[in-house]
């Protein structure tokens, strides 16, 4: 009840705009999302920390009828993924038990990439790989012949390069090598060995990074978690 009275004291206050975009939503109903797509507001999905805090996440099929514009991403890593590719993992597997058929590997793919972009209205910059724009670009592994349904599949560890801006960031040794990067550290992912590139680094090394971590969890008894979750 209070955040559909905040939903519609936004509305009536006329906050509810094609610049709004709403997190979660697990409240709203299809007639809210119906007033949503009226108004252009967007809305972020994020089903683990939904399911993990409520037991229960966003009635998505609604506002996909409603034709509001989703996005997918991680909501925080306590109750969240770690990061986007298990969020969309996550995600995936939500739907093909609660609701199969409802959005293809595709449609998160593009949920997590262009449509993302385009709510914050950097699409001219990223979310696509366009000439022009951020070369934010990954490799993973192959898992079959659909790239989208590959993706889904991907493990932590089948990341292989990660690329910012143009810059190689992270990935297989042998590919940060053939990119003719200078200074690695190694790290091990899911008990492989993948590299980051320490002169791209902004904080420091990897190392020295996770051990001030550590010392400051320390303080109020917490510790650090692992860098992915592997299953």
């Amino acid at each position: 009840p209070e955040s559909l009275t905040e939903f519609q004291m936004l509305d009536s206050d006329q906050l509810l705009t094609a610049r709004t975009a709403i997190v979660h939503g697990l409240a709203l109903t299809p007639a809210n999302f119906t007033r949503m797509q009226q108004a252009g507001a967007s809305l972020v999905w994020s089903p683990r920390s939904n399911m993990e805090l409520y037991g229960q996440t966003t009635d998505i099929a609604s506002a996909l009828k409603a034709n509001v514009t989703v996005a997918l991403a991680p909501d925080w890593s306590p109750s969240g993924s770690t990061n986007t590719l298990a969020e969309l993992k996550y995600a995936a597997r939500y739907l093909k038990q609660q609701a199969p058929g409802l959005l293809t590997a595709k449609q998160l793919f593009e949920m997590s990439t262009i449509v993302p972009a385009r709510i914050a209205g950097i699409s001219d910059k990223v979310g696509s790989v366009s000439a022009g724009l951020l070369a934010d670009l990954f490799l993973v592994r192959r898992h079959g012949n659909d790239p989208f349904e590959s993706l889904v599949a991907s493990a932590p560890s089948d990341v292989t390069l990660v690329l910012v801006n143009g810059v190689p960031v992270y990935g297989a040794t042998a590919n940060l090598a053939k990119l003719a990067v200078p200074a690695v550290e190694d790290i091990t992912v899911c008990e492989e060995t993948r590299s980051l590139n320490s002169a791209a680094l902004t904080h420091g090394s990897f190392a020295a990074t996770s051990k001030r971590l550590v010392a400051g969890l320390a303080k109020s008894s917490v510790t650090l978690g692992p860098v992915v979750e592997c299953q």
